[in-house]
């Protein structure tokens, strides 16, 4: 059965005493749990959940526990393990606001947004007044298409906290997504000016500029440049950048870039079709001819490449 999000329990009797050995576990529990935390800071994620695991074997009640273990299965990747430790956790404390927050984020984490609104909501509900739930609970909206509510989800968060870089990124993407590139523009400016270091944020931004159609499209590459000046090797600006200057007849400096970012082994089709469409402008077709069947090797459906490999090699006849 597809869960729900809901959370459903029966009304026990009301434990009237702790017995000494239960206080006893849960005073272990809580020092594995420290224990856990410690190694978790440290970067030590394997140790943290050892520690996490062994409060639970101590105390299999132990809510905390198994929100923790949580969030490091979730930092190592594994996500379904994370959601089954999150459900466990607000099973044993259905009051557990930030375990249904992070619960939200291991749902959306494994593609499951209506999972992750239910989540986000609930997590509201209990814990309101807090402006990254309300950010999240925008992407899990925009996530399932209502691009609507997910606008004025995050202009909540912001309201809430001016101050939250993401929330004015991700404003802007869902106005963009409306059409209003000129106001998207703006959170994207304000989200870099609060975080001077927000690479997609910068992304975001020379994507809007290019959009806008007002003036030099290269103006967009700045922020682009900025994006890669933190992190060189991030394949979505240098794909934008190299769009840009392709749209502008600079297929040089397209090759230049794209071939810094496509190696042996890249197995993302638009990037290989982006080289190859930016090595056929600059006249080398036997090394286009390569980028295209490569793309076409990622991806065996993509049209463009095929019909752009066709008619390359028809040309060669």
């Amino acid at each position: 059965m597809k869960y729900s999000g809901y959370i459903f329990s029966v009304l026990l009797p009301v434990l009237l005493s702790c017995s000494p050995a239960a206080a006893d576990n849960r005073s272990d529990a809580e020092a594995l749990k420290d224990k856990g935390n410690e190694l978790f800071g440290k970067g030590n994620l394997d140790g943290a959940i050892d520690a996490f695991k062994k409060a639970i074997e101590t105390d299999s009640t132990y809510a905390f526990a198994y929100n923790n273990l949580g969030i490091v299965l979730y930092e190592k990747g594994d996500y379904t393990g994370s959601v089954e430790q999150l459900r466990k956790a607000i099973i044993l404390d259905a009051s557990y606001g930030k375990a249904y927050n992070n619960l939200g984020n291991a749902f959306m984490a494994i593609g499951d947004f209506n999972g992750a609104r239910v989540s986000f909501e609930e997590s509201i509900r209990i814990e309101p007044g807090i402006a990254q739930k309300y950010d999240n609970l925008g992407n899990a909206l925009y996530a399932v298409g209502e691009i609507d509510s997910a606008i004025v989800t995050y202009r909540k968060a912001i309201d809430i906290d001016s101050k939250l870089a993401s929330a004015h990124s991700n404003l802007g993407v869902a106005l963009q997504k409306k059409g209003n590139n000129d106001e998207a523009i703006k959170q994207f400016r304000e989200a870099v000016t609060l975080d001077s270091r927000y690479i997609s944020a910068y992304i975001n931004l020379g994507i809007a500029l290019f959009n806008d159609g007002k003036g030099d499209a290269r103006r967009a590459l700045e922020p682009l440049k900025t994006a890669l000046k933190f992190e060189p090797e991030n394949v979505l600006a240098i794909y934008n950048m190299s769009l840009i200057y392709l749209k502008a007849g600079d297929s040089k400096e397209a090759v230049k870039l794209l071939r810094k970012a496509v190696k042996p082994e890249t197995a993302d089709a638009d990037l290989l079709y982006l080289f190859g469409v930016a090595l056929k402008e600059n006249k080398n077709d036997r090394e286009a001819i390569k980028n295209f069947e490569q793309a076409l090797a990622v991806d065996p459906g993509y049209k463009n490449a095929q019909a752009a490999l066709e008619l390359l090699k028809a040309d060669k006849k």
